[in-house]
């Protein structure tokens, strides 16, 4: 999409396991059996805490302790198989062993009363939470089959994801952790990036055999026209197609403050599903629902995801001093142009009376003459909405060219030039912006015409070459 920009006028230019035999027990409050080595190390996972077998066992103990419950050797014996899998190197049979003992904790959860159930609450939340981080997995885990209905599931106030029926070809886990606090943005991206900041995650790793929908939280105060971006192992950075907020999922973003997520919230979907009824407002076509505050986009493929703005900025000057392009002005010179018709009544080598004022700085030049230095420059930065500011932006084709002024007599038949001095048959000259987002006009030509010209500049993201580039937009200020 180019986008064109006046130099005086700013234009638009993300099994079972070895159960060994069940032995009824009184609970004593007694640390945990440290006799047998412990062998099995942790699978790493940067959003998880570091954890041993001490640890999990600890916080078994805690719980069966706290709700009386008898056969903790047992679970222990079910926790045994999970590191007996690591210790041979088999962390998908660990993470299924891990998935067994957990519907065995569950399944005792469910059998409290409500009362029962608050009190222990948050030593449920540490166990079920440390017993996944311990293979690796972090954040709230779902299952996901060969055969299943659509299915949705979310982090509220945070985002979440909808998987189309039958869209995996084996039994999958799928994990999603809000990144959220940890403050930074997790894309390699200049674009500015808004939360929420969620993992999405597939165990085993799968592409999906349709694209699911990712649905983000932005925060009320972010810009208008975000969209869900990802970071894809393969691909790098990449925006995904917008789509509008599924129904299921509008609810979601209802509430942008953070709120308290965890293994609670997973079991609490066991025991009840959650219905939707807010309905969503649209403006215009665009994917963001307001009332709800979501974003969405669809993938197949699963990574970190954040919001992005796609809005770039364009200021320019002589030298790249200026905050407003002021093009040259004058009997000799290139000159600006207005959307007004021209009067033609002016001797050619004046300035004709009935002119408009010149503006206070523009660029002139003798008959003949070509200059190298004083041209104008245009740098290319994002608004800087997010934490961290306003980014330069390198990679950003800007073309400049020379046209006809039409607000100014008489015309001139100045030109733009490469960097040698040459007038591209094309009457424009290319320039991608550097490191610092700047691009800058090498030659101009004032040709042996006396009289005006409009010089300007269009701008073009595409060649930033990431996916869906296209909806990047270049605004000239």
């Amino acid at each position: 999409m180019r986008h064109r920009i006046s130099f005086y006028v700013a234009v638009v230019v993300a099994l079972a396991g070895c159960a060994g035999t069940e032995v009824s027990q009184t609970p004593t409050n007694t640390a945990p059996d440290s006799s047998r080595p412990l062998a099995a190390s942790q699978v790493p996972n940067p959003s998880c805490p570091v954890l041993t077998v001490t640890d999990i066992n600890t916080d078994l103990h805690n719980l069966f302790f706290k709700n009386a419950w008898p056969d903790e050797n047992s679970t222990k014996g079910k926790f045994k198989s999970v590191q007996d899998s690591l210790d041979a190197g088999n962390i998908a049979g660990a993470r299924t062993a891990t998935k067994a003992l957990i519907a065995f904790i569950n399944n005792k959860q469910s059998n409290l009363t409500a009362a029962e159930r608050a009190a222990s609450q948050a030593l449920y939340d540490k166990l079920i939470s440390d017993l996944w981080c311990f293979v690796g997995i972090s954040g709230l885990v779902f299952d996901l089959n060969p055969g299943d209905p659509v299915k949705t599931f979310e982090v509220p106030a945070v985002g979440g994801v909808q998987f189309p029926a039958n869209v995996v070809p084996v039994g999958t886990l799928v994990a999603i952790t809000d990144l959220t606090n940890g403050g930074q943005c997790p894309l390699v991206t200049v674009l500015d990036c808004f939360p929420g900041f969620l993992a999405i995650s597939t165990y085993p790793a799968v592409t999906l055999l349709q694209p699911a929908t990712v649905v983000l939280c932005p925060p009320s105060t972010a810009p208008a026209g975000l969209v869900v971006a990802h970071q894809d192992d393969t691909n790098g950075f990449e925006i995904l197609n917008p789509v509008v907020v599924p129904a299921a999922l509008q609810s979601t973003c209802a509430n942008t403050a953070h709120q308290p997520t965890g293994p609670a919230a997973w079991f609490a979907g066991l025991l009840k599903e959650a219905t939707n009824v807010l309905l969503p407002r649209k403006l215009a076509a665009a994917p963001v629902m307001f009332g709800v505050g979501g974003i969405g986009g669809t993938t197949i493929r699963f990574s970190p995801f954040a919001a992005v703005g796609t809005t770039l900025t364009a200021v320019g000057g002589t030298g790249g001093t200026a905050t407003k392009f002021a093009p040259p002005a004058g009997s000799k010179s290139a000159a600006p142009s207005k959307n007004a018709a021209p009067s033609r009544n002016a001797a050619p080598n004046a300035a004709p009376p009935n002119n408009p004022p010149l503006p206070p700085s523009y660029f002139t030049g003798a008959v003949g003459a070509t200059t190298f230095t004083g041209l104008p420059s245009v740098t290319i930065a994002t608004p800087g909405g997010d934490p961290d500011g306003v980014n330069k932006v390198p990679g950003v084709t800007v073309t400049f060219t020379t046209a006809p002024s039409l607000l100014y007599d008489l015309d001139s038949n100045a030109k733009v030039c490469d960097a040698q001095g040459n007038i591209p048959a094309s009457g424009s000259i290319a320039v991608v912006t550097d490191a610092n987002g700047v691009a800058t006009l090498p030659c101009l030509a004032f040709g042996n015409k006396a009289g005006f010209a409009n010089l300007s500049a269009t701008f073009d993201p595409s060649t930033l070459n990431f996916p869906n580039v296209s909806l990047v937009t270049v605004v000239a200020q």
